[in-house]
């Protein structure tokens, strides 16, 4: 199966929104096992990200910010500065705290 006709017929602004395609087995199991790749490959980039990450504990963020704990909660609710939470503790992404600090002019 060539690889490309079909996203470039997809790819085309005159194609319908509603098509039928005929191809054969093997052709399908081929497209099948791409459209797999592509996904894992896509979560894979996605889950590693996410290990780079650096977090922060409450007490960090807290003492980067120099406010107290109830602020932090304030920050929660507002959305202004959001944890994730992380076996049932909150963690902070530290590039948002970062961005944070830089919008605010103090880094």
């Amino acid at each position: 199966m060539e690889r490309n006709i079909l996203q470039d017929f997809l790819a085309r602004n005159d194609s319908p929104h509603n098509i039928t395609v005929m191809m054969s087995g093997d052709d399908l199991v081929e497209f099948a096992d791409i459209l797999i790749r592509r996904a894992k490959a896509e979560a894979l980039a996605e889950s590693s990200e996410r290990e780079r990450q650096e977090y922060l504990r409450g007490e960090e963020v807290q003492k980067l910010c120099k406010v107290c704990a109830s602020t932090l909660v304030k920050w929660k609710a507002k959305g202004y500065l959001v944890p994730v939470a992380v076996g049932g503790k909150n963690l902070w992404r530290k590039s948002d705290v970062m961005r944070m600090l830089e919008s605010r002019g103090e880094m």
